[in-house]
């Protein structure tokens, strides 16, 4: 199998003459249309070798060359560059760059670089292991494009201290992933993960679960002391009972040193909990230390294809395959579920498809859902208000004085608000 090159190069007589004679000496070369798109490519593991041209036009060369490095260190990258830009050559050989050569390129010292370059034993061995690494990465977290990239640059550096981690991100997006694999980069991968779903629970079994109960002679130790040298996953804290977020405050500054990393997570706006009264905010404060946004699928739409591989490769293994039209159907759905909701499409597509390609047929269900996206109007600030009422009336049990507190404005605004939206049950 040819060896893969990824040339990134500005200068168009250049870029002819590399492609023509590194593709004569057995060399399959691929061309970048720029950084931005070179870097994705690179992360996801396509290449063999990076060449890279570089000018004072060319700027963000060194900024790439540190990219690359933090997800790949043993990746062959050579650096062209002219020799009056000396400097730039020191600076990409600091940023991590393996070699750099003069322009005008010299084809064959070119070629014979990366064929050193590549036949290096002790930088073998490490690639191998680093792609399959990023591989159970990627097939957790499913994506390399700038926000997802991001976020696991933020999740390694989280894993690597102790600081309490809070993880924002919509149902289905794999915050649960995350934290398992934060736990499993830090120094407590050996020590126990332990977990809680706070919205699964009510207020009184929440409570026990954390601090643990006893009856008579016989006691049963709470995650808080279970978690002991390794990390507590609290899930979806937003719904945590408000009694139990002051007694769990409480249990975490009453310590000197919390003896776990804490790692929370939610599909809520917290801040705006705290607004309305059901979020404390010293717990806030608290659980905040390292912030981690979790990008919806549809923000990743680009990705979609790589997305569906992995996924298609952990249901049914390489064997299974999908058309064009079918991706393009897929890219089309709005995907409210995020990942959670693809891979239960693509598991019903492999059931329905029986063996055969999926095409856009096996996934007729979506149209539906599709078509009804955009037929939602938007909704006016009126409409958002009252929705906003009935959404802490609700929560408040009807209670009209704690409502009005919340919200900020009067008992008789309160019921006058209320005399407007009519007579409702709420």
């Amino acid at each position: 199998m040819k060896q893969k090159i990824l040339l990134i190069e500005d200068d168009t007589s250049n870029r002819l003459g590399i492609v023509r004679s590194l593709s004569e000496v057995g060399f399959a070369v691929s061309v970048a249309s720029n950084l931005a798109n070179a870097e994705e490519d690179v992360l996801a593991r396509r290449f063999d070798a990076v060449v890279l041209g570089v000018s004072r036009a060319f700027g963000k060369a060194s900024a790439f060359i540190r990219a690359v490095r933090v997800y790949d260190p043993y990746l062959p990258i050579v650096v062209l560059t002219g020799s009056e830009e000396i400097e730039v050559a020191v600076d990409a050989v600091r940023c991590g760059a393996d070699n750099v050569l003069g322009k005008p390129v010299e084809f064959e010292a070119l070629s014979d670089t990366l064929r050193t370059l590549l036949a290096d034993e002790a930088r073998k061995a490490p690639r191998a292991a680093g792609r399959n690494q990023a591989r159970r990465i990627e097939e957790r977290f499913f994506g390399t494009g700038p926000a997802a990239r991001r976020c696991l640059e933020l999740a390694a550096q989280a894993a690597a201290g102790s600081a309490p981690v809070l993880i924002t991100g919509e149902t289905g997006t794999g915050k649960g992933l995350l934290a398992k694999w934060i736990h499993q980069k830090s120094s407590r991968a050996n020590r126990p993960f332990v977990a809680l779903n706070c919205s699964g629970l009510p207020g009184k079994l929440v409570r026990t679960e954390l601090f643990g109960s006893r009856s008579g002679a016989q006691s049963k130790p709470g995650l808080l002391a279970q978690a002991a040298g390794g990390t507590l996953f609290l899930d979806e804290i937003g719904d945590l009972d408000l009694a139990v977020q002051g007694e769990l405050l409480a249990a975490l500054s009453a310590r000197p040193g919390v003896p776990f990393q804490l790692i929370s997570s939610t599909n809520r706006q917290l801040d705006a909990l705290v607004g309305a009264g059901y979020f404390l905010p010293e717990l806030l404060y608290f659980v905040s230390g390292s912030v981690l946004r979790i990008p919806p699928l549809r923000e990743r739409l680009r990705e979609l294809p790589n997305i569906v591989r992995f996924l298609l490769d952990e249901l049914r293994g390489p064997q299974a395959s999908i058309g064009e039209e079918a991706l393009a159907t897929l890219k089309g759905y709005h995907w409210p579920g995020n990942l959670r909701e693809l891979k239960n499409a693509l598991e019903q597509g492999l059931i329905v498809s029986q063996g055969a390609p999926l095409g856009p047929e096996h996934f007729n269900w979506l149209k539906p859902a599709l078509k009804a996206r955009g037929s939602h109007p938007l909704l006016t600030m009126s409409e958002i208000k009252e929705q906003h009422i009935a959404a802490v009336l609700k929560r408040a049990s009807g209670d009209v004085n704690a409502v009005a507190s919340c919200l900020g404005i009067s008992r008789a605004t309160m019921y006058r608000k209320l005399k407007q939206l009519g007579n409702r049950s709420w």
